[in-house]
């Protein structure tokens, strides 16, 4: 799978920009209910589109992937996001902690890069919280790190370069750069 995604970020960074904006945040919708990181989706993002159309793409991608658990959890894997809600300790604090607070809840796991978004996203709808509370109070906490991170990317093609001594014309050079420097 990790080589069709390389393949199909080559190609979306070939492609006219408003396609490319397009597609990103499609992909962001098709990853993030799968459990894939984004993180490099965001710095791609931000090299390919620059920091604001980076950060819209970025946030309507995070909108419709939200979406797509949301109703998941509610229809196709109801089930087992009720199993993983009683499995750990700290999701059902986070059950008995999210009446009256859910807006405060949602905003806050969701701004701690620690706790896994995917899961979350799954047992928030699992514990009852409203469609719109919930998507709206998720796009409110993916906020800081989705700038961050395609600001980053933005910005990945100047430092890759400031410390190879080269131009950074390779994306994937870049990307790879920026997420072990990240990762350090």
């Amino acid at each position: 799978i990790l080589a069709w995604l390389l393949d199909l970020l080559d190609w979306i960074n070939s492609i006219p920009q408003v396609l490319s904006a397009i597609l990103l945040a499609e992909l962001f919708g098709m990853l993030i209910p799968l459990g894939i990181p984004i993180t490099p989706i965001n710095l791609v993002t931000g090299f390919i589109l620059g920091v604001w159309w980076g950060i819209l793409v970025s946030m309507v991608g995070s909108v419709i992937g939200g979406t797509v658990c949301y109703w998941w959890a509610k229809t196709l894997l109801k089930e087992w996001a009720e199993k993983k809600l009683e499995s750990r300790k700290v999701f059902r604090a986070l059950h008995a902690a999210i009446k009256g607070q859910a807006w405060k809840l949602i905003i806050l796991t969701h701004i701690s890069p620690i706790l896994p978004a995917t899961i979350l996203n799954y047992l928030f709808a699992t514990m009852g919280v409203p469609y719109w509370t919930y998507i709206t109070a998720s796009f409110l906490g993916t906020v800081p790190l989705s700038v961050a991170y395609v600001y980053l990317g933005s910005l990945s093609e100047n430092l890759a370069a400031a410390f190879t001594g080269e131009a950074a014309y390779n994306i994937w050079k870049t990307v790879a750069f920026m997420v072990l420097g990240i990762g350090s």
